[in-house]
């Protein structure tokens, strides 16, 4: 069901930009209740509603519509993230990440 994909959507992305329903909520105006509806697939949101929480949380409308690979929703929250940081921060994530990678391999 499309109301299943789209919770599962917003709370994928909210969960990887570290929102709390209660700081979700308060971004778009409504209710964590709401917010919680939404993500157990028990509401639909508006279509305005919908459209911003897209753009907020960096959705890629096809998830509402298809299947999606975790795999390409963590490695685009990711990116995502990546590019919110000032060019210092991302160079030293990268270095983090690179560590990471040469300790773990």
């Amino acid at each position: 069901m499309i109301e299943n994909r789209i919770g599962a959507a917003v709370r994928a992305k909210r969960e990887a930009f570290g929102y709390s329903q209660e700081e979700l909520a308060e971004k778009i105006s409504k209710t964590a209740s709401f917010i919680g509806q939404i993500e157990r697939g028990d509401a639909l949101p508006s279509v305005e509603t919908l459209a911003f929480l897209t753009q907020l949380l960096a959705i890629d409308a096809n998830e509402y519509f298809y299947e999606s690979n975790n795999r390409n929703q963590e490695s685009q929250a990711f990116y995502l993230m990546l590019e919110q940081l000032t060019p210092e921060m991302r160079k030293l994530a990268t270095e983090i990440i690179k560590q990471i990678y040469k300790f773990g391999r």
